[in-house]
């Protein structure tokens, strides 16, 4: 008796999309406090990503800079393919398109994790 194959069904590869393109991301703070030094990576859309780090790494900077609350000196963040450099209204541009989930002790009412996530529960813009 002849075992059962299992069935074979080519599909097309599933084609990765970047959401968010960092290149060569630096940031020095005076004093010569070099913040971000060369970063460069891709998020993909859907992936979650955890950056780590001890204090004072660099971590907040290079989020606030993907986030467009800060600038880098030199380098670029590009979101779906648009660089922010060339974003004439940065606050509608964050307002529309980028998120934000602040720490707990940062929050000033109790929400539940998902309402964080979703649009008109919990947050305006």
């Amino acid at each position: 008796m002849q075992q059962p194959q299992p069935s074979t069904v080519q599909t097309e590869p599933q084609v990765r999309q970047v959401a968010i393109a960092v290149r060569d991301l630096c940031k020095v703070y005076p004093g010569g406090v070099n913040a971000v030094s060369g970063i460069s990576l891709d998020i993909f859309q859907g992936e979650m990503l955890a950056i780590m780090g001890k204090s004072g790494s660099g971590k907040s900077t290079l989020l606030n800079m993907i986030g467009s609350l800060d600038s880098p000196q030199s380098g670029g963040v590009s979101y779906h393919g648009t660089d922010l450099r060339s974003v004439r209204d940065l606050a509608k541009f964050r307002l529309e398109q980028i998120g934000f989930v602040l720490q707990t002790e940062n929050r000033s009412f109790p929400m539940r994790a998902l309402s964080l996530l979703t649009p008109g529960e919990g947050w305006h813009g």
